[in-house]
């Protein structure tokens, strides 16, 4: 099985958040309740699209809890 990453739109900013922390997970939907232009994307440490964010913008892992990547400006 395959999956189709897509680039971040310039004005994205992605959020890697820590799924097994009720605080954390929390905050994020207290995020995308404020958010609604819909400017935040949010993934997990261990999903394929992190991976894919850790290798292409050269991010260095371990995060914290809750981590912004801003990816444009």
């Amino acid at each position: 099985m395959s999956i189709l990453i897509k680039p971040v739109q310039a004005t994205k900013t992605v959020v890697i958040f820590d799924s097994d922390c009720v605080l954390c997970s929390r905050f994020v939907l207290f995020l995308l309740k404020y958010d609604p232009h819909e400017r935040l994307l949010f993934t997990t440490p261990s999903s394929r699209y992190s991976s894919f964010l850790i290798k292409t913008q050269q991010l260095t892992p371990p995060f914290k809890t809750v981590s912004p990547i801003v990816t444009g400006k």
